[in-house]
């Protein structure tokens, strides 16, 4: 009620009406610069796009994110050419004079195709692209991050820059707009396009998004590090959540289903952060920080039991320890935690006063998870079991179609099987003298199984991208050329 009702400075927002008041000053106006690159570099870049991405580009419903550097390698070389050119890059240092400014290149190069979707809070989908909104300056935040939107084919459209007077552009073929990736709060109209039917038959719009950090001179190289910190694991956060959204859409297409259905949930999400975000940074924090928090404060006070989800998401991230020891490891501290946990558990059981319902629940369900983990091992396979045991190697590795991998459990049992032996562990414990901390420290077993799926599923993007270096030597030379142009 709070994030549909209430509008900066406590005002009413009204869904229908996209001139709201904003209160962010941006680091810089928005502007536009046609004819950003050469007509043959957009033909290169459509047809790569458009052979790389087919159901995306030809027949999706909903928009697509795809960073540059996990795209197919025609596709990533022809996008690459088009992120920055020189000529823009000079006019956002325009924008800077102060001598010693730098620009660094952002690695969250983005394509994407975008259609119209469904909304339920405001129907022109007014946003800012992030939620740093620092105030920029010398004796303020010295960092302000800008984005480049390169629009290649599709509908035209006017993109409205509120944050900046409510400036009007009209993208078309070839133009590119710069604005504050932070507190530039903007939205794009494209009329015409409004049933299902529409959203399907009309070619999306395809465009390149691009990002720069503007450093003013003599910025401790701390802060920088710290800014660009933040803005990686805030950006991450995001989209690693709606490309989840997408694949899931994707897959309920591809096995016949109804991707609106399947994306309700996602999209009602999307839309309460995007207006969460709208009236003040704090509300999407506190409603996602807080969970994360309480989760990642547990593995501080028992370390030894949660050493090896920690492990198990260093491992998919970083990609620098053999698999053998992983799956030996995780496989060896799996087995002496459940020793020591049903141990405990049987113990206290052995104290209590009687045996009630929970003690018959907890042993089936434990036995149901024991014999579910132990059939998916052995299905699987030890090699298929290491570095996410089912993640990864599924899509290349086909399965005997038998119990628990014909479909009737889902497509992850073996986590499923985790689950269900801490939650048997927790219903044993509730029918004795164990303490409510220790419950609560079982429930975090079953969040842990489930945040290193999370990070698994997203582990090309945490390795390529967020692990990237701040500025890669071909960027920086790039952005050398053109401050020598410049010069």
């Amino acid at each position: 009620v709070l994030v549909y009702y209430l509008g900066p400075r406590g005002q009413i927002l009204s869904n229908t009406n996209p001139d709201t008041n904003t209160k962010n000053a941006p680091c810089l106006a928005a502007f536009q610069t046609l004819d950003a690159v050469g007509l043959e570099l957009l033909d290169d870049a459509t047809s790569a796009i458009t052979a790389a991405f087919p159901y995306e580009v030809r027949h999706s419903t909903i928009s697509h994110h795809v960073f540059v550097r996990t795209a197919p390698a025609p596709a990533k070389v022809s996008v690459e050419r088009l992120a920055w050119p020189p000529s823009l890059i000079d006019e956002v240092r325009s924008r800077f004079p102060a001598p010693g400014t730098r620009l660094l290149r952002d690695p969250y190069d983005e394509i994407y195709i975008s259609r119209p979707e469904m909304d339920f809070i405001d129907d022109f989908k007014v946003h800012y692209d992030g939620a740093m909104k620092f105030r920029f300056g010398p004796n303020l935040v010295p960092i302000c991050t800008v984005r480049q939107l390169l629009y290649l084919s599709g509908p035209e459209a006017q993109l409205v820059a509120l944050t900046s007077g409510k400036r009007s552009f009209d993208t078309v073929r070839g133009s590119a707009v710069v604005l504050d990736f932070n507190s530039e709060q903007h939205y794009a109209n494209v009329t015409g396009i409004l049933s299902e039917e529409d959203r399907t038959s009309t070619p999306p719009r395809i465009m390149i998004k691009a990002a720069l950090h503007v450093v003013l001179p003599d910025t401790p190289p701390f802060v920088v590090r710290t800014y660009v910190g933040m803005h990686r694991l805030l950006f991450f956060l995001v989209k690693s959540l709606r490309c989840f959204l997408e694949r899931s859409a994707g897959d309920a297409k591809s096995n016949g289903g109804n991707v609106g259905e399947i994306s309700l949930v996602g999209m009602i999400f999307d839309n309460v952060m995007r207006q969460a975000n709208k009236i003040h940074i704090a509300i999407p924090v506190i409603l996602i920080g807080v969970p994360i928090v309480m989760a990642l404060s547990v593995p501080f006070r028992h370390p030894l039991q949660f050493l090896p989800y920690i492990l198990q998401i260093y491992a998919a991230i970083a990609r620098n320890i053999p698999h053998s020891v992983v799956g030996v490891v995780l496989f060896a501290s799996s087995a002496f935690l459940h020793i020591h946990l049903l141990r405990r558990a049987v113990v206290n059981q052995l104290c209590g006063k009687e045996f009630g319902w929970q003690l018959y629940l907890g042993a089936l369900l434990y036995i149901v998870g024991a014999r579910l983990y132990l059939t998916s091992f052995v299905v699987l396979g030890w090699k298929k079991t290491i570095n996410g045991r089912e993640i990864g190697e599924l899509e290349s590795y086909t399965l005997a179609r038998r119990w628990p991998y014909d479909g009737s459990l889902g497509d992850l049992p073996m986590r499923t099987a985790a689950s269900l032996l801490f939650l048997g562990l927790f219903v044993l414990d509730c029918n004795s003298k164990s303490s409510h901390r220790h419950r609560v420290v079982l429930l975090m077993h079953i969040v842990w199984t489930w945040i290193t799926l999370y990070f698994e599923l997203n582990s090309d993007m945490a390795h390529n991208i967020t692990l990237a270096p701040i500025i890669e030597q071909d960027q920086y030379i790039n952005i050398m050329n053109s401050d020598m142009a410049h010069n």
